[in-house]
């Protein structure tokens, strides 16, 4: 049977009937995985935050946004959580420029808004990445084959670990990562605090292939530490167990770890079924 579907594709593997059924399929395949789906109102990130803000009403909640681009997922933060610490990164001095335009007259009385000129890393110090002047998002520190026009710049990176201690930061309560291939380095980077963080979300894809970046990699990291991961879907979280044959498909998308401790929070933001 096998060889009569080889010859079958091979005769009319150029049929035009065929190359829409494939392209037909690689659009199911996207939308089952909830792949590149980047609106906050339609991925389950805004989903994530709502179940946060509901579970976290009435406290004082610290956030970090590493990679925050244009600001839009700060100011959602700041929508939804009154009374909020928010730490702001952005790498890239052009976009950090409009972060601040955007960001730096929103926070109300009781927020505290702490906008960061710098990057995130396993290590510290000057380092070249590669940035797009065309887009004001994609740029990162693993070099990303996007075929656009890209600018090299200096910029300047630290740990999450001597960020926290420089400021007498104990816990966080919310950490998004989204570096464009480069969250494995933020979250090893902060390696002293991690256990004092009570939920992640990071970003895995096509961006993790330069970076020679395995999901795997991001297990290892945290569930010694206690945590369950997941990958976001609009409906919830998808926990789950590593496998590597399941897992490691690299279509882009969210994930979501949450300390194990915080069983009525897994519960919240778990998909349904």
């Amino acid at each position: 049977m096998r060889k009569i579907w080889d010859r079958f594709v091979n005769r009319y593997s150029r049929h035009s009937l065929l190359r829409r059924m494939a392209r037909n399929c690689e659009r199911f395949l996207k939308h089952f995985w909830n792949e590149s789906n980047w609106e906050f109102a339609t991925n389950g990130e805004a989903l994530v935050v709502q179940t946060l803000s509901r579970a976290w009403e009435n406290r004082r909640v610290r956030v970090f946004d590493v990679g925050a681009n244009r600001g839009e997922w700060s100011s959602m933060i700041l929508r939804r959580f009154p009374e909020v610490e928010l730490h702001s990164f952005e790498i890239v001095p052009d976009t950090f420029e409009r972060t601040r335009q955007a960001l730096e007259s929103v926070p109300g009385p009781n927020q505290t808004l702490k906008l960061n000129p710098i990057g995130l890393s396993d290590r510290e110090g000057e380092i070249e990445m590669s940035y797009f002047p065309d887009v004001d998002n994609g740029s990162s520190i693993a070099p990303l084959p996007h075929g656009i026009r890209t600018e090299k710049r200096k910029v300047r990176i630290i740990t999450g670990d001597r960020y926290a201690t420089s400021i007498n930061i104990d816990r966080i309560d919310l950490l998004k990562v989204d570096t464009e291939g480069h969250d494995l380095a933020v979250l090893t980077g902060m390696k002293g605090i991690l256990d004092k963080v009570t939920c992640i979300q990071f970003e895995y894809g096509h961006v993790c292939v330069p970076a020679r970046v395995f999901l795997a990699d991001f297990y290892s990291l945290l569930t010694p530490l206690g945590y369950r991961i997941g990958r976001l879907f609009p409906d919830g979280v998808a926990f789950k167990e590593y496998s590597v044959f399941h897992d490691e498909h690299f279509r882009a998308g969210n994930y979501i770890a949450i300390r194990e401790t915080e069983s009525a929070l897994i519960r919240s933001l778990a998909r349904p079924g």
